[in-house]
């Protein structure tokens, strides 16, 4: 569809994103040449369930105010192609799924900016009798601005549940009619497992205290789990890991706050987004500007929002991204739940030595104690990333050599499974031993700690065939 122009007005650039629903493209506008996005339905989707969720974004939008909700700039039909499209702001910056998958652990200063805003936004959304239903990482845009300036946008109404009565009364509509599961299963309540139709705007408190919990922790609450059906159960009857075991550098009054937001009845959070917004207003000012420079980790900083978590490399991405299409996306547990941080970031240890050899990277800060760092460059080429991995997910060496083959498997390298020690290998530099595939110890699993991985390890991703010359 590059260089169509739909309804006589958008031509469209270049593709921004595709989804389950749809596919964003990057447009300008005819006669004014001003730059958008457009988010186009897939044809097949023009009609029925589809087509009603697609007005539902647009109508749910276009009913809220707020400099932290996408703004709806037009909707319409290309006449000569039937083609539904929605045209929206073009945004520059990304969304806090990449920006978590990339530096791990936010500061609590930001994570805590980033949670204001968005309860901003969602105080609109619920004025307007609006509840989401999808807040998660990847629908919350960080929108750059001048001076490195950061909003926050919530994104894709797409499954919003429109109330006709004040929240908590009346009548519903919504889309959940054929009894499909809608959302995303790590940030979803217990109420909305269970029945999506019953919900009201205390879901949203609930995923947002999950978004929080991500942005400190580095993982959501329950993404240890390997499988949806124990997630959906935990979600409903297990209350998350405390986040001051999971994240000890987080004060325990902020963790409390989370934990209430987590709270399995809706009756035991807070009620709603302005209360959260206030009592978070006792950690950080709700009159700050959101800087890039606050997201990431460093030093130690004074005030009640100073609490330092293991540190990750800081700048933040260049490309310009845009409003995302829906998607259904596997369970982030199936992912690295850390960072991965741009071989850019990164300087070597000690003098020149060739690429393929270089020496052990140091990170531009510490890193956590409980983590390791995974250097897959001389396996995937230089264009690669660091991967931090955390013990407390991987207790064993197994599951860290399946979360390394399932890392390099999305990084495009048709690697068969069952392949380690074959294909690849993993080589500890400061100890310079290479990590055997022994991963029974007496009938159990050998842990990371008896096959020689200490916390704070960098271990490279080599072929069998490097043995000799690493």
């Amino acid at each position: 569809m590059i260089g169509e122009t739909l309804g006589q007005k958008y031509k469209l650039m270049s593709l921004l994103g595709r989804g389950g629903m749809g596919a964003v493209y990057e447009a300008a506008h005819t006669e004014t040449g001003a730059r958008v996005a457009v988010k186009v339905l897939h044809h097949h989707l023009a009609e029925g369930e589809g087509l009603r969720r697609f007005r539902r974004e647009a109508q749910a939008v276009s009913r809220m105010q707020s400099p932290h909700i996408v703004r709806i700039l037009d909707t319409g039909t290309d006449e000569p192609s039937g083609t539904l499209y929605l045209v929206t702001e073009l945004l520059e910056g990304e969304d806090l799924q990449r920006l978590i998958d990339r530096i791990g652990t936010l500061s609590l200063r930001g994570a805590l900016g980033i949670t204001s805003q968005i309860l901003r936004g969602l105080a609109a959304a619920h004025a307007a009798r609006v509840v989401h239903r999808d807040i998660k990482p990847a629908n919350l845009f960080l929108a750059r601005g001048p001076n490195g300036t950061l909003t926050v946008k919530i994104l894709d109404f797409g499954i919003a549940k429109v109330r006709a009565e004040p929240l908590g009364l009346g009548q519903t509509t919504d889309l959940t009619a054929t009894g499909n599961l809608l959302g995303s299963p790590l940030y979803m309540s217990p109420e909305q497992v269970q029945n999506s139709r019953d919900v009201d705007h205390r879901t949203d408190l609930w995923s947002l205290g999950c978004v929080l919990y991500a942005a400190l922790a580095g993982r959501a609450p329950h993404q240890h789990l390997s499988s949806i059906g124990q997630l959906l159960v935990a979600i409903c009857v297990t209350p998350a890991r405390p986040l001051v075991e999971v994240a000890p550098w987080v004060p325990a009054d902020v963790a409390e706050l989370v934990a209430r937001a987590l709270a399995i009845p809706a009756e035991s959070r807070p009620q709603s987004a302005e209360a959260m917004l206030s009592e978070l207003a006792r950690f950080v000012s709700p009159d700050e500007t959101l800087r890039e420079d606050l997201l990431a980790t460093g030093e130690r900083r004074g005030g009640a929002a100073s609490s330092t978590p293991p540190s990750t490399p800081s700048s933040m991405s260049t490309p310009r991204f845009v409003v995302p299409p829906p998607s259904e996306r596997p369970l982030r547990g199936d992912e690295p739940t850390e960072f991965a941080g741009s071989v850019a970031d990164l300087v070597p240890s000690e003098g020149p030595r060739s690429a393929a050899r270089s020496a052990v990277p140091k990170l531009p800060t510490r890193v956590g104690s409980r983590h390791v760092t995974v250097d897959p460059r001389r396996f995937l080429g230089e264009q690669s990333e660091l991967w931090t991995l955390s013990l407390d997910v991987h207790p064993n060496l197994s599951s860290l050599i399946a979360r390394i083959w399932k890392a390099m498997r999305r990084a495009g390298v048709k690697v068969p499974p069952m392949t380690y020690g074959k294909e690849w290998i993993l080589f500890e530099p400061r100890t310079k031993r290479f990590v055997e595939d022994d991963v029974c110890e007496g009938g159990a699993r050998l842990s990371l700690e008896a096959a020689g991985i200490r916390p704070g390890a960098v271990l490279w991703v080599m072929t069998p065939e490097g043995r000799g010359t690493a």
